[in-house]
C-alpha cells in the first residue's frame, strides 16, 4: 500500500515505535504526518491550513514512566497486576517485522528505543503549545479499555505467540501475565 502524498496520523509518536512510524511515513512520501493526541490532530485535519510536511509532537498532560502507563492501562481492563517489561532488541525486532515494518524501519525503531532508554533521545521539551489536557487515565477509561474489551478473542496463532512470550518472560525471570 502506498502512502505517498497522503496524511498520516500517528498516536504515541513521542517515543519508540510511534516515533519510528513517523519517520517511516515520511520516508515513504507521506505529505503530512500528524503525531499526537486526537483533539489537536482533528483540528489539523479539519482545517488543513499548512503546507509541505508537518510534524507536531504532543506531550500529553504530564510526564509518565512506562511503569505508570502500564499500571494505568492494566487497571483500566481489570488487570492491575500487569508489569512493564522491556523486551530485548531481538524480540522487539521480530515483533516489528511481524507487524509489517521493513527491516530498516525495525532497526531504526530499535536504535531510537535504545536512545530513549539511555536518555540520549528525549521528547520535545514540555511547553504550553505541546502540553495537552488528555491524561493517560482519561485515555485508558474512554478509549483504550472500550477498544480492548470490544476486540475479538485471539486465534490460535495469537494464543501460541502469547504462550511463547509468557515462556520467554518466565525463563528470563519476569512475572508472566
Amino acid at each position: 500500500m502506498s502512502i505517498a502524498d497522503t496524511a498520516v496520523l500517528v498516536t504515541g509518536a513521542n517515543r519508540g515505535l510511534g516515533r519510528a512510524l513517523v519517520e517511516e511515513a515520511l520516508s515513504r512520501g507521506a505529505k503530512r504526518v500528524y503525531a499526537g493526541i486526537a483533539p489537536i490532530a482533528a483540528k489539523y485535519l479539519a482545517t488543513l491550513d499548512f503546507q509541505g510536511r508537518n510534524v507536531r509532537y504532543l506531550n500529553g498532560a504530564r510526564d509518565y514512566t512506562m511503569t505508570e502507563i502500564t499500571r494505568i492501562l492494566g487497571a483500566s481492563i481489570g488487570r492491575p497486576h500487569i508489569k512493564y517489561v522491556e523486551f530485548p532488541d531481538g524480540v522487539f525486532r521480530k515483533g516489528l517485522l511481524s507487524a509489517g515494518l521493513t527491516p530498516n524501519a525495525a532497526d531504526f525503531a530499535i536504535q531510537i528505543n535504545r536512545g530513549i532508554n539511555s536518555g540520549l533521545v528525549k521528547a520535545e521539551a514540555r511547553s504550553a503549545s505541546n502540553t495537552t489536557q488528555t491524561t493517560v487515565e482519561e485515555f485508558a477509561k474512554t478509549t483504550f479499555a472500550p477498544a480492548f474489551n470490544a476486540a475479538p478473542e485471539p486465534g490460535f496463532g495469537d494464543r501460541f505467540g502469547g504462550l511463547f512470550l509468557r515462556s520467554f518472560l518466565f525463563v528470563t525471570g519476569h512475572r508472566a501475565v
